[in-house]
Order: structure tokens, then C-alpha cells, then sequence
């Protein structure tokens, strides 16, 4: 009897060591969803330290017949009190080819963005053209940011497809931070 008593106890040491609760903090998310809309891409880092965000584009008519959205940019893990700018890489404008293939060759300059094509910057900072202050961000102290804003453009008509990649920086011409969205076709409304 008593071996099996002090068997019982000796189950009941070892099932309850093996089962602890953990006292580790917990790490921030390796991913951040992109918030809601029909276009929506996570944001990779290209250079710097890794943060996480997500990107949504959402097209909207208007009665110009021009494109128009909503684009709502979420972020963890940046540096805190620090501003960003927001760029793009839009294809399908000033009669190059390949406009709406899915391959976003404008940000990669290949073929008809490349050095050997006419001149143009792979990505620019938005607005387009620039005929109000640039669009940008500050994060929190703790790194994280957000932005929610109206994008406009005359130079694509309502029911085009283009292909577009947004990027993060922290400096217009030399980045220590870059964040890149996937390649989007987007079609305006």
C-alpha cells in the first residue's frame, strides 16, 4: 500500500513539473496583418532592422473617371519618434509596356524601366506629381506607425490595371530602412 502511495505521489511531481505554464515574455507577432481591403500585401525589409506592417488599397470611383483610393499603411517594430516617407513604383504610365503583367519590373529596373530604357526613378515619393507636401509618417516611441490617407492621380483612368509596389524609407536618397510591399495589379474603379 504504501508503494503504491508513494507512486501515486511521485506521478503527481512528475505530471505536474512537465506541465508548467511558461514565465517567458512573449515575443512581438512575426507577421502584421495587413488591415481589411481588396488589395493587400505585407511589407518585407530590403534593408535595416526587420519591422512588420502590412499595406490595403482600395480603389473608389470618382466622377473624373480617375484613379482614387483609400491606402492604409499599419507598421510594428520600427524605430520610434522617426519619420518615413511613402513611395511607389507605378508601371503602366508614359506608354511603356508591360504595364499590368504582375512582375513590378519599374521597381527592379528590368526592361522598360531599366538603365538602358529613358530615365526614371524607380520609386517616387508620394504624391504624384509632387503638388502637395510628400506623404510621411512619424512613428511612436515604441516604433509603431500608421497612415490612412486619399491617393490621386490623373495619369490612370478608371478601369486600367497597373502594376505598383509601395516601399517604406527613412531617407529619400539614402535609406538606412527600406520596407517593400509585393508587386499589386490594381485596377482603378
Amino acid at each position: 500500500m504504501r508503494t503504491r502511495r508513494l507512486f501515486i505521489i511521485a506521478c503527481a511531481l512528475f505530471i505536474g513539473a512537465c506541465s508548467s505554464t511558461p514565465t517567458a515574455p512573449t515575443k512581438a507577432p512575426a507577421t502584421l496583418e495587413p488591415p481589411p481591403g481588396p488589395y493587400r500585401s505585407t511589407f518585407a525589409a530590403m534593408k535595416g532592422d526587420m519591422a512588420y506592417g502590412g499595406i490595403s488599397i482600395t480603389p473608389k470611383a470618382i466622377p473624373e473617371g480617375t484613379f482614387t483610393a483609400d491606402i492604409v499603411i499599419r507598421l510594428a517594430g520600427l524605430k520610434g519618434n522617426t519619420t518615413y516617407l511613402l513611395q511607389r513604383a507605378q508601371e503602366g504610365v508614359g506608354g511603356r509596356p508591360l504595364g499590368g503583367d504582375g512582375i513590378c519590373q519599374r521597381s527592379q529596373s528590368l526592361y522598360p524601366w531599366s538603365p538602358s530604357d529613358a530615365a526614371a526613378l524607380a520609386f517616387q515619393t508620394v504624391p504624384l506629381p509632387a503638388t502637395s507636401p510628400l506623404v510621411s509618417f512619424t512613428t511612436a516611441a515604441n516604433g509603431d506607425g500608421s497612415l490612412d490617407y486619399e491617393f490621386r492621380t490623373l495619369m490612370i483612368l478608371a478601369g486600367t490595371t497597373n502594376d505598383v509596389m509601395y516601399r517604406l524609407v527613412d531617407n529619400d536618397t539614402a535609406p538606412t530602412l527600406e520596407l517593400r510591399s509585393e508587386c499589386m495589379s490594381i485596377t482603378a474603379k
